[in-house]
């Protein structure tokens, strides 16, 4: 799909699924950017594939937003996860414990210096970014210095509390603007719990940015307003089933993405179980990335204008990604269209115009990648698994007192 209201980046095949499965619109730059390991985070999650390459698992997308929150453009959230992640397995109290070399070859930590240690990170967490740092200590630090700060271990424990309050501060502003109820908030405050203090105060500093980007993810993970629902399926293009269906499904996707291809097998299944009983709205969102994509779209809508839009959608995702001109008109052909009249709307881009008005609408509901699957109200989290997208329409069908249809 397309990217957010910007587009970009693109998926293949072979992308990972772990970095994301929509393409995603660039935004512009905030005037105070991300530097160093910030920087390379926020690049990595700025172009993930797209939305039309969603990557086969939705499920991971979403994996993907606990792990770094909110890092496709702003940085801060997932910065330095990797090294602390790691050191926080060689600083661990139980590594701590087994007598690791330090520094200069000489055996693991005095026993004090791991005592230490594991007092302060029971009471503040072992998985925190304060334990780690202590961990971290307690490998270089000289036994008569952690004997002399176990004796402090209540004041150590209330200044590190102390120091945690700029992200209870930020948990509490950005759940109270997002919503407390809310997916994000959840993520918020699961991630934070990561972060050290100097992290949040920056966050702090760059509310406005930080903001900007949690709103813009609640609105591509929010449902669908009824309205907005019945505005995504209105209009005379591609679509299957009865038009007074009770349960419509709308489909974002790009002719040119692999995952849409996967995603087309899908809506093949749910058209020959549930077509006399569901709607189904096929929408254009071709990915600025791939070259081909929007003319192949255009190509589709003259099909659909000659009554053949369905062969031609099929034999398109069926070429494996090679749509250029000489391509849509082979398949044009195999459908039997009228090629005079195909070559002349390719040559005018009689269809332009539909095009742009699907991807303006995607854009408005928050459409961040293809394929997006859309099921009544609902947004379906992983639209290439025909299991997930058929348990949900069954619950729509359900709901609406619609008899649901026999398997075979």
């Amino acid at each position: 799909m397309s990217d957010r209201p910007t587009r970009g980046s693109d998926d293949s095949e072979a992308a990972s699924p772990s970095k994301d499965r929509r393409a995603r619109r660039r935004k512009p730059k905030p005037k105070r950017r991300p530097t160093g390991a910030a920087a390379s985070a926020a690049a990595e999650a700025k172009d993930p594939p797209p939305v039309a390459d969603g990557g086969p698992n939705r499920a991971l997308f979403l994996v993907a937003l606990l792990a770094g929150l909110v890092g496709i453009a702003v940085g801060w959230l997932v910065r330095d996860s990797q090294s602390e992640d790691s050191a926080g397995a060689a600083g661990s109290p139980s590594a701590a414990a087994s007598g690791s070399a330090r520094p200069g070859g000489s055996a693991g930590p005095p026993a004090a210096c791991t005592d230490w240690a594991q007092r302060v990170c029971a009471k503040a967490g072992e998985q925190g970014p304060e334990c780690r740092r202590i961990q971290k200590a307690a490998q270089v630090m000289p036994a008569g210095a952690c004997h002399a700060a176990l004796a402090e271990v209540p004041a150590t424990l209330t200044r590190l509390a102390q120091a945690a309050t700029s992200c209870d501060q930020l948990v509490a502003k950005l759940c109270a603007d997002v919503g407390e109820g809310t997916e994000t908030c959840k993520m918020v405050t699961t991630r934070t719990k990561t972060f050290p203090p100097e992290r949040c105060d920056e966050m702090l500093e760059n509310y406005d940015i930080v903001i900007g980007e949690l709103r813009e993810m609640e609105k591509q993970n929010a449902p669908l307003t009824p309205a907005m629902a019945a505005k995504q399926a209105a209009g005379d293009g591609p679509a299957f089933g009865p038009a007074d269906a009770k349960v419509t499904l709308v489909e974002y996707s790009d002719f040119e993405c692999p995952f849409c291809a996967k995603g087309a097998a899908t809506v093949t299944q749910l058209k020959k179980r549930y077509g006399k009983v569901v709607r189904v709205v096929f929408r254009q969102f071709p990915l600025p990335m791939h070259p081909n994509a929007k003319l192949a779209a255009e190509a589709s809508l003259e099909a659909h204008a000659q009554g053949k839009f369905w062969p031609y959608h099929d034999q398109l995702f069926a070429s494996s990604g090679k749509l250029d001109r000489a391509t849509l008109e082979a398949i044009a052909k195999r459908v039997g269209l009228d090629m005079t009249r195909f070559r002349k709307a390719l040559d005018d881009h009689t269809h332009a115009d539909q095009v742009d008005k699907d991807i303006k609408l995607g854009v408005e509901i928050g459409v961040a990648g293809t394929p997006t699957v859309i099921v009544g109200t609902q947004r379906v989290p992983d639209p290439t698994n025909y299991g997930a997208v058929a348990r949900l329409v069954e619950e729509q069908l359900k709901a609406a007192g619609v008899e649901v249809p026999p398997e075979g």
